[in-house]
């Protein structure tokens, strides 16, 4: 089978064509693809950042916490000790009332 040289010329031009639309179709799809990461590596970076920015609040949150119960559980100390003294002030009291009055009653 033999080709004429104007056949093969028009096959040519219209596969030449053809690679050429193929070439831009993936050309757009390329360009999409960049433009869908760079929106995804905008949206990993906003992530990251309030990310980063819950992690320190719940952090510093954390602290104050622990350092409201130190402060807290201090007190709670001091009350606990004071109550204490209060009880063993109260008991001799009443030791130091209930002889006087033993003695008031011996005389």
């Amino acid at each position: 089978p033999h080709v004429s040289p104007a056949a093969a010329v028009s096959t040519d031009a219209a596969d030449m064509e053809k690679l050429r639309r193929q070439i831009a179709t993936l050309q757009e799809q390329l360009r999409q693809k960049d433009d869908q990461l760079f929106e995804l590596g905008s949206t990993l970076a906003s992530v990251e950042i309030e990310a980063t920015h819950r992690a320190e609040t719940a952090e510093k949150q954390q602290r104050l916490a622990e350092e409201q119960l130190h402060r807290v559980q201090k007190e709670a100390d001091a009350a606990h000790a004071s109550l204490a003294r209060q009880r063993k002030r109260a008991a001799v009291a009443a030791q130091a009332a209930a002889a006087q009055a033993a003695a008031t009653q011996a005389e």
